[in-house]
């Protein structure tokens, strides 16, 4: 299984840290740099997705891929790690855990979320949530969710070779959604995509529940964070976790980090040239407000991690 990573420029840290945690379980990450030209929208997330796609198909190997703010189980990924595409982290909340769980599993999930989103008096003392979580506990594995609702998270998603041909196509095709009181988008993000891949295509899926993974949120270049986009049971005990868990590590001949600088600009889309705004009319009032111009810097990621870092490309 290949691991590759989607991140951007001025997230280095974020994405050195997150590389870590991978290497000390024996898997080296593949870093795909979105450059600072591509501002963090869907279309540029599902182009760099790609890319990362589409080494894995390349290399003829599964793919695990992984965003650059995780922490992560190390003993539950490694168990987790399946045939199917298995998603070891979702954005989990009391309105979409009824579409993928039932019994037992739904009435702890339920809780929890509930224990996460409003805390207060369902703390019982505790000081935080995560503490709180541990009072329960889940039957560690894989479930088939229910329904195909609501998988949202590529944050940590297995997808195995013999649908990456498949998906990477998938990708080409344009979508809209939205309704009269949400603003429309012409594509989807990969989390949108792959969701839409597996309900068409009727793909098999799976969940492996605790999580495995926790999306740190760093958002640095990104929006602001969301309470549903913490993993609730990632903090849940399980019946398999082992604390005197050892990871593996890398042998030492394979810590290195190869860097690739941009080959090409970025494609048509980022490119075209701003058509000239329309002149609006002013009043004392209301005038015309232009922007100022941004600038970011960039710094070139350290020595000492596993992996390589591709900026840019074709």
């Amino acid at each position: 299984m290949k691991a590759v990573m989607i991140t951007m420029t001025g997230r280095e840290e974020s994405a050195d840290e997150t590389v870590k945690q991978f290497n000390a379980i024996g898997i080296e990450v593949e870093r795909f740099v979105q450059g600072p030209e591509r501002v963090a929208k869907p279309d540029n997330n599902r182009w760099n997705s790609k890319r990362a796609l589409q080494a894995c198909l390349d290399a003829k190997e599964d793919c695990l891929f992984i965003e650059d703010d995780l922490s992560i189980k190390p003993d539950r990924l490694l168990r987790g790690i399946e045939a199917s595409i298995t998603y070891f982290y979702l954005n989990e909340d009391e309105s979409r855990v009824s579409a993928w769980y039932r019994g037992t599993d739904l009435e702890v999930m339920r809780e929890i979320t509930r224990i996460r989103n409003f805390r207060g008096a369902l703390l019982r003392g505790y000081e935080t949530w995560e503490d709180r979580l541990k009072d329960f506990q889940l039957t560690e594995g894989l479930r088939t969710p229910i329904t195909k609702n609501y998988l949202y998270g590529t944050q940590c998603v297995g997808i195995p070779l013999e649908y990456l041909a498949d998906l990477i196509e998938y990708c080409d095709y344009t979508y809209t959604y939205g309704s009269p009181r949400i603003t429309q988008r012409n594509v989807y993000a990969l989390d949108g995509t792959l969701l839409k891949f597996v309900d068409k295509f009727d793909t098999p899926v799976t969940v492996y529940l605790p999580h495995a993974v926790q999306h740190r949120q760093v958002r640095i270049r990104r929006m602001g964070s969301r309470l549903n986009a913490y993993s609730a049971s990632y903090h849940v005990p399980s019946d398999l976790d082992d604390p005197n868990f050892v990871p593996p590590g890398l042998p030492e001949e394979k810590v290195s980090v190869k860097s690739h600088a941009e080959e090409a600009p970025p494609e048509s889309n980022e490119t075209k040239e701003a058509k000239p705004k329309r002149k609006r009319r002013t009043s004392k009032k209301t005038k015309d407000f232009e922007a100022p111009e941004t600038t970011e810097v960039t710094e070139a990621p350290p020595n000492g991690l596993v992996g390589t870092v591709s900026i840019g490309g074709k």
